[in-house]
C-alpha cells in the first residue's frame, strides 16, 4: 500500500504492484485496499502482456 487518502469514513487507497525483473510498476486506486490491489494487479498483467 502506497497511501490512504481522505477521511476515515471516505478513504481512498492507493496500492502499487511491482515486477522489478520486467521493469513494471503500476498503481491502483479504490475505495478499499482490496479493490486498489486488484486494479493494480490487472494493470501489471496488461503491462506484462505488452512486453
Amino acid at each position: 500500500m502506497v497511501q490512504a487518502l481522505g477521511e476515515a469514513h471516505a478513504q481512498e487507497f492507493e496500492v502499487a504492484c511491482e515486477v522489478p525483473k520486467f521493469g513494471v510498476r503500476t498503481l491502483g486506486r479504490g475505495p478499499s485496499r482490496r479493490v486498489a490491489e486488484q486494479q493494480s494487479a490487472e494493470l501489471a498483467l496488461a503491462a506484462l502482456r505488452n512486453k
